[in-house]
């Protein structure tokens, strides 16, 4: 059995409903309604891991200032994170060119070095992808970090 969703008022938002969503292996998570109307994905760690929803949303900052497209960060703490909710889409060759041409923006917009965190993670020392920790150093090539 699922958890319940957590109670997103304390970041001043109230759920009029949640509804689980499958996916991911170091959270729980949830499409909300919100009392405005407003859908919003809600994900919540399922193990203690300070640090990393704060520094998922550091990394989507980042990442939009590159020029992609992300889901806002409307509320995080270490426990949980809530997000704008994105819609599902058919996937269109034109969908393709676009998501092409905004990987391309990413990448020119390189970072000081190899294992660099976001810039505003602060005084992160390491990273996750999914539960794995990733540490965060300055290394010359991709294969070393």
């Amino acid at each position: 059995m699922r958890d319940a969703a957590p109670d997103l008022s304390t970041f001043g938002l109230e759920a009029e409903s949640t509804t689980p969503v499958a996916g991911g292996d170091s959270a729980r998570a949830w499409r909300a309604q919100l009392a405005d109307g407003t859908s919003v994905f809600v994900k919540q760690a399922t193990r203690s891991t300070a640090g990393m929803l704060p520094l998922e949303a550091a990394g989507l900052a980042w990442l939009a200032e590159a020029g992609a497209v992300t889901p806002r960060v409307l509320a995080v703490d270490d426990t949980t994170l809530v997000l704008s909710w994105v819609e599902r889409a058919k996937p269109s060759a034109e969908a393709a060119t676009t998501i092409g041409a905004m990987l391309a923006r990413m990448h020119r917009q390189a970072a000081s070095h190899f294992g660099c965190p976001p810039p505003t993670a602060g005084p992160a020392t390491k990273g996750w992808v999914g539960t794995v920790e990733v540490p965060f150093g300055e290394f010359d090539a991709w294969p070393q970090f």
